[in-house]
C-alpha cells in the first residue's frame, strides 16, 4: 500500500471513530476498511452500521381532573 493510500486509511478510519464517538454511525467494521489505488483515484471500501431514524413518537395521554386549591 503506498504512502497516501496509508495516509488515507488512517484518516478515514479516525473519521469513522469520530462519527461513532458523535453518534453519526452506530459502529463501522475495522475488518472491512481497505484502500485501493486505482492509479489517479483512490477508493475506500467499508461496512458501516447506520444510525435508525425515529419514525414515529407514542404518547400516552391521560385526561383527568386535578383538584384545585382555591
Amino acid at each position: 500500500m503506498s504512502g497516501t493510500a496509508k495516509t488515507v486509511k488512517n484518516l478515514t478510519r479516525a473519521r469513522l471513530v469520530t462519527q461513532v464517538n458523535d453518534g453519526v454511525i452506530k459502529s463501522f467494521d475495522e475488518n472491512t476498511l481497505s484502500v485501493t489505488d486505482l492509479g489517479d483515484t483512490l477508493r475506500v471500501n467499508v461496512s458501516v452500521a447506520v444510525v435508525e431514524p425515529i419514525n414515529f413518537i407514542n404518547i400516552n395521554a391521560e385526561i383527568r381532573r386535578f383538584a384545585t386549591t382555591e
